[in-house]
């Protein structure tokens, strides 16, 4: 989990310049512009995408290949739980990002590069699939 939080920081961070507005900026602007809900909806699916194969790969027993292992809560491979049929629109998803930013004021200040990331952490807060500890793991990186 740590890797791949790691890794969403160095790609991301690689397309945020500094001189860019902040992610808080770009969301509150999103609403009045319809590519910015087209680049919150791409970087939805993406992640979505990538919840789905955290948990598609993830092995149904730990230690993966003994005989002897214990069965493993699926539910835990990924890193949030949106329930199957609910349908997240773009403008909803720059709600649930911005209620986040309500709650962690300092990610608001990041440059609108980071966009993609605040909506990980608000998915990952809005629909947890048990203990959070993912969460602050990923953002002490």
């Amino acid at each position: 989990m740590r890797v791949i939080g790691g890794m969403l920081v160095v790609l991301l961070a690689s397309i945020a310049h500094a001189d860019e507005p902040t992610v808080g900026d770009f969301l509150a602007a999103s609403r009045n512009n319809p590519q910015d809900l087209m680049a919150i909806g791409a970087a939805t699916n993406g992640i979505r995408t990538l919840n789905i194969y955290l948990d598609v790969t993830r092995p149904e027993c730990e230690p993966a290949g003994s005989r002897a292992c214990r069965q493993v809560d699926r539910r835990q491979s990924k890193v949030f739980c949106v329930p199957p049929k609910l349908a997240l629109p773009p403008e909803q998803i720059a709600d649930i990002a911005e209620k986040y930013l309500d709650k962690h004021p300092q990610d608001a200040a990041q440059p609108s590069g980071l966009y993609p990331l605040v909506i990980l952490y608000s998915l990952i807060d809005t629909f947890p699939c048990g203990k959070k500890p993912q969460l602050e793991a990923m953002r002490s990186q």
